[in-house]
């Protein structure tokens, strides 16, 4: 569901600052309309920076886009919130240099969107869980 190719979508990450974006990889979780829309932290950690892309600026197709940075004891990770088409406030619980714990919700859609994870894989010795075009649901681990 990705509006651009991924090494675009990496290109376009570089530029507005994530480190090291040759070595990450993603997880693209589409939030279906009719399921749950708050979002949680996918690991203990801090949060680093939120950084607000209007649709305007044509990153993530005519999205709005949210990219919150969690520093943890892993690494960065990087969670991209979409707000698709007519759905494009998030509404957060959680500020800039807040700790959060896995699975603290952080805020919520309030309809249907995507998230998108940014992670390195070597930070996790790969122990992903997740497998394609599965159904995950609140509490099911990622990593």
């Amino acid at each position: 569901r990705l509006k651009k190719d991924t090494e675009d979508i990496v290109q376009d990450l570089k530029e507005i600052g994530l480190r090291n974006t040759e070595d990450l990889q993603f997880i693209n979780m589409k939030l279906w309309k009719c399921y749950y829309h708050r979002i949680h932290s996918p690991i203990d950690g801090k949060i680093e920076k939120i950084q607000y892309i209007s649709k305007g600026e044509n990153f993530f197709g005519n999205n709005n886009l949210w990219i919150v940075t969690f520093n943890s004891n892993r690494g960065l990770i990087y969670m991209l919130l979409v707000g698709e088409l007519s759905i494009q406030d998030f509404d957060f619980e959680i500020s800039e240099g807040d700790s959060v714990k896995m699975f603290q919700e952080i805020g919520r859609f309030d309809w249907a969107s995507q998230v998108v994870l940014i992670y390195n894989p070597s930070q996790f010795n790969n122990e992903l869980n997740v497998i394609d075009r599965q159904k995950y649901f609140v509490g099911d681990s990622i990593f």
